[in-house]
């Protein structure tokens, strides 16, 4: 019974120890999304955590005092000593403590265990639901799992590359890319000092990014234009306009946006980089255009019978189905979130997003560094090789040989302008703009690079724009088809237009039309898609070997047809310039 007793002691030390860990305090940096965790306060919850310890503190003394007795009538039966206490009141004293104790401690050991667990799972969902397999919480894909016919969620997480670089070894590599940054640089500037005796020769650069006299005010036009849109629905809502009189104003809306965003490039003649920023931005002001239209009148306005449609194959039918919550405020309200809606990196609409408490200023400066020096990483990649390679292909034409042997020579720094764009908007541009805003939902990528799949990498290279594409044009055209356009279809629709702008936004940022691209997405895009395996050893390895060599020939190709438009003189052939000098020299 004495052994028993300072077991059930031990065990009552553990439980008071275990009840103080319930007063959590809130870590720094905590986000604020507006919602409660528990059902009562800290405060009542720790004032109760302090009555039971009292009491176990009390019944812990009773012990004590119990077995000191019990030892000292031990000591004396052993010298021969009368007893002073009756066996039988004390043995039922024992088991009357042993029943309670026991109990007691069963109840508080449930109660903590059920508390402990709601606590861990509110940390779990407010941390991003990382998964328990991957040290670094890779995102399942939410694609996949449990979405059904729902609308998009907002949760607080951090990017992935943040998460990552936490980590000794992602941050050895960032450290070595670094490094290779310096050694380019420094080749270039030897190379520019003994062949032409200057230090550094930022002209391709100034050329890149020139006429921004030109690009700040035309930006500035599309931007304000776009809050036209907020009057749009206002007068749709407000007036209980029909679609056959809004719908031609809300397509010569974007009409307008998409004929302005062209005509500035081809009128200025923009160089690659200005003419890419606009009619990236345009892409952008369209796409949140629409996002800003689609929820209001599905969501913000009552009794709409599209909000609560759901297919047959959806796997969590209606009983699943989650609405965003979308009101229709008064104007003043509507622009300021519409204005807020345009500088978040997001473009799915939401009144209201979930929120970091303060701006994290030093974070945000990393994060738009890191953007710079990606693009004047990419800057030293085509000096020191794409230059050299391309710049003589109007005069020496080449043969098959040399085309094969340029391809090969450029899948390396093609790549590398691929993982530079990715770290450089994803990851660093996305993430200083959502420093800047407050943005708590940073999944703008998923791990793209381990996928077995095009499918998946498709899905995964960039979320921003895999959303709207989902929400918008795959769901919605299953939707206001009433279900009579199949999965397929609504995929190859989605395909279809995200070819078509990724298209007309580099033909009209470059100043010629070359579809390459097109051609690619159309073609083997599509076809990898239905062919990869689902084995992850094979098929990433498929997937980053199709990647090395599409990078490749789009390097080659585009750029020995910028090189024969700004040399070679026009011709009547249908060709490109540089396919027919190809052709001719052979």
């Amino acid at each position: 019974i004495n052994a028993e007793l300072h077991g059930r002691v031990a065990a009552c030390v553990f439980i008071m120890d275990a009840a103080s860990l319930k007063k959590r305090k809130p870590k720094q940096g905590v986000v604020d999304n507006g919602t409660s965790n528990g059902d009562s306060s800290p405060q009542q919850q720790h004032a109760a955590n302090d009555m039971d310890a009292n009491h176990l503190r009390r019944l812990e003394n009773q012990l004590h005092e119990t077995m000191s007795i019990l030892k000292e009538n031990l000591n004396r039966k052993e010298s021969g000593a009368t007893i002073s206490i009756d066996p039988t009141v004390y043995e039922h004293k024992l088991k009357h403590y042993k029943e309670h104790l026991s109990s007691h401690v069963q109840e508080r050991l449930e109660s903590v265990k059920h508390h402990m667990l709601d606590q861990i799972a509110n940390c779990v969902k407010d941390v991003q639901q990382l998964t328990h397999e991957d040290k670094w919480g890779l995102q399942a894909d939410e694609s996949r799992t449990n979405r059904g016919f729902s609308e998009k969620v907002f949760v607080p997480r951090e990017s992935l590359m943040s998460r990552m670089l936490h980590d000794s070894d992602i941050q050895t590599i960032y450290n070595i890319f670094f490094a290779m940054f310096l050694l380019l640089g420094c080749r270039m500037v030897a190379q520019e000092f003994f062949e032409t005796g200057k230090l550094v020769d930022f002209s391709l650069w100034v050329w890149c990014f020139g006429e921004q006299h030109i690009v700040i005010p035309m930006w500035t036009c599309l931007f304000l234009s776009s809050f036209c849109i907020v009057l749009l629905v206002k007068a749709i809502v407000s007036l209980q306009l029909p679609w056959q009189i809004w719908a031609p104003v809300y397509v010569g809306m974007h009409a307008g946006i998409w004929c302005f965003g062209s005509a500035v490039c081809l009128h200025y003649k923009l160089p690659a980089a200005s003419g890419f920023i606009i009619m990236c931005e345009t892409t952008r002001f369209s796409m949140k255009i629409h996002a800003y239209l689609r929820e209001k009148l599905l969501y913000g306005v009552k009794g709409n019978k599209w909000a609560d449609f759901v297919p047959s194959w959806a796997p969590l039918g209606l009983a699943g189905l989650h609405k965003p919550h979308i009101t229709n405020a008064d104007l003043t309200t509507e622009l300021k979130r519409f204005w807020f809606f345009l500088w978040v990196p997001t473009l799915v609409y939401r009144d209201q997003y979930p929120r970091l408490p303060h701006i994290r200023w030093g974070r945000a400066l990393k994060s738009f560094l890191d953007c710079i020096m990606c693009i004047l990483y990419t800057f030293l990649i085509f000096k020191n090789f794409c230059v050299p390679e391309f710049k003589m292909s109007p005069e020496d034409h080449g043969n098959l040989r040399r085309f094969v042997m340029s391809c090969f020579a450029s899948m390396i720094p093609g790549t590398l302008v691929l993982l530079l764009g990715f770290f450089g908007i994803l990851h660093s541009w996305f993430n200083g703009f959502a420093e800047l805003t407050r943005y708590a939902d940073r999944r703008f990528y998923e791990d793209w690079w381990n996928s077995k799949n095009f499918g998946q990498y498709y899905r995964k290279w960039n979320a921003v724009v895999h959303e709207w594409l989902y929400y918008y044009v795959f769901l919605d055209t299953i939707r206001f088809s009433w279900g009579r356009a199949g999965r397929y279809t609504a995929m190859l629709l989605t395909f279809l237009i995200s070819a078509l702008v990724h298209e007309v936004i580099i033909s009209f940022g470059l100043g010629f039309f070359y579809p390459i691209l097109l051609l690619m997405f159309g073609g083997p895009g599509v076809i990898f898609v239905r062919i990869t395996t689902n084995q992850k050893r094979w098929g990433n390895l498929f997937m980053w070997a199709m990647l090395f060599i599409g990078t490749g020939l789009l390097m080659v190709l585009y750029s020995r047809e910028w090189y024969a438009r700004l040399h070679l003189p026009k011709t009547d052939s249908w060709l490109p310039r540089s396919w027919e000098a190809f052709i001719s020299s052979a």
